[in-house]
């Protein structure tokens, strides 16, 4: 399957990944797995924070921009 990139007019420019881009990008190998456990057991136990998402509206174009900031370790 090719992949599915879209590129709008400057000043925007998005690009799509599929499933099998992120994968070729990010290995899951055994350090990554403890530490993506660590951090949903540091969730649990409410040492750590995920933000909400944040959204901002674009009424004019009747849409908006959703974005994902990081999270924190207390």
């Amino acid at each position: 399957m090719p992949v599915l990139r879209r590129h709008l007019p400057s000043p925007f420019s998005i690009t799509a990944l599929t499933e099998s881009d992120l994968r070729s990008c990010i290995g899951l190998d055994d350090e990554a797995l403890l530490a993506i456990e660590d951090g949903f057991t540091r969730l649990a136990q409410g040492g750590a924070t995920v933000p909400p998402v944040m959204m901002i509206p674009v009424t004019e174009r009747n849409g908006e921009i959703d974005g994902l900031v990081c999270g924190s370790i207390r």
